[in-house]
């Protein structure tokens, strides 16, 4: 699979079960796919992508984001922004790497694989 970054994935199962690592988030969430992950190339070895969680869960880590703004004036742990048009979390304390051999498939929106929105992008 040629993976871009920018784009959204869905990891193979065979990854969390050989990771065996209680930390990463669950592959599946009420009986579908979790939702997706980003990817971004790692800078120091292009075979490796991080991959970050997106949850849709955008009120409950805005709340964390902003505690911690008002504390440090900065939050380098999640990233508020859109995905699919919707308001949504980048987790990136909860990043992990993969290779592309454990990349099942791009997220995609009416068969259209789903980008990262401008304005994120930005942030």
């Amino acid at each position: 699979m040629v993976v871009s970054e920018g784009y959204f994935y869905h990891i193979k199962d065979e990854y969390f079960i050989k990771a065996n690592e209680s930390s990463l988030m669950s592959n599946y969430e009420n009986g579908g796919y979790r939702p997706h992950y980003f990817a971004v190339r790692d800078s120091s070895n292009q075979d490796i992508f991080w991959m970050v969680p997106v949850s849709s869960k955008y009120d409950k880590y805005k709340a964390i984001h902003d505690k911690m703004v008002a504390r440090f004036h900065r939050c380098t742990k999640i990233v508020l922004g859109k995905c699919g048009g919707k308001d949504a979390a980048y987790l990136i304390q909860n990043a992990f790497p993969v290779t592309s051999d454990y990349l099942d498939h791009i997220h995609t929106v009416q068969g259209n694989p789903l980008m990262l929105h401008s304005t994120t992008a930005k942030m």
